[in-house]
């Protein structure tokens, strides 16, 4: 897993996606199935790579079950896999759905599958790399509720303008990713002013489909052993 991580950068991804790139750490935690559309494999291959590594480490198992780096008519049972993370470099493949969040590389556009209209979302004026219609059609209105009240994200923005390393954005992810991970399992004392407050009825529909994933789960298990490994 380290080899796999090391081919790959958060940093990246948020340069290309910007604050979109919330969509796509909540969608993982969430277990929604995502695919990348990039000009050629190798940019496909280390964007997905990227989008892992918002989450894993803590969350596990998330290359051996659900990655995809790239994928072609050739074979497409990648489909059958719950919550997949794959990357393409076949428009057609876009446009047979099956996805439930679409990230093009080209325009940095993050699109859930709801709000996709081939119409809107091909042939644009493109602008510094994005669509001009990335932000009025890429967004559905509960994704751009997150994004806008995101109060995380502006934390991110603070350590681009400042040009921080690749270790440090991927351990404020990480240190985002545990932070959910506490709130969902209650380990956060929660009053009335509390920012864990804030956090969990932002996150609760986030959380409550992130418990239904396999990701969690085997993290839940691995955290229960680790407890009565302690008492033990």
């Amino acid at each position: 897993m380290n080899g796999r991580l090391g081919f790959c950068s958060v940093k990246e991804l948020v340069f290309v996606f910007e604050k979109e790139v919330m969509l796509l750490l909540y969608g993982v935690l969430q277990g929604q199935r995502i695919l990348f559309l990039g000009p050629s494999p190798e940019i496909v291959m280390f964007f997905v790579l990227s989008c892992c590594a918002l989450v894993s480490p803590p969350l596990p198992d998330l290359f051996e079950t659900r990655v995809f780096p790239y994928v072609n008519f050739l074979d497409i049972s990648y489909r059958r896999v719950p919550g997949y993370i794959a990357g393409t470099i076949n428009s057609a493949l876009v446009e047979q759905k099956g996805w439930d969040i679409l990230a093009n590389i080209t325009t940095g556009q993050v699109i859930p599958a709801s709000e996709y209209n081939p119409n809107k979302h091909t042939n644009q004026i493109q602008i510094f790399g994005r669509s001009s219609q990335a932000v009025k059609f890429g967004l559905s209105k509960l994704s751009a509720k997150i994004v806008k009240n995101d109060f995380y994200f502006e934390r991110i923005e603070r350590g681009v303008r400042y040009g921080v390393s690749e270790e440090w954005m991927r351990g404020e992810f990480q240190r985002h990713v545990n932070h959910i991970l506490d709130v969902a399992f209650g380990c956060h004392y929660v009053d009335e002013q509390d920012d864990a407050k804030r956090d969990s009825e932002e996150l609760s529909q986030i959380i409550s489909c992130m418990k239904e994933t396999d990701s969690f789960l085997t993290y839940a298990i691995n955290l229960n052993q680790g407890d009565l490994g302690e008492i033990a």
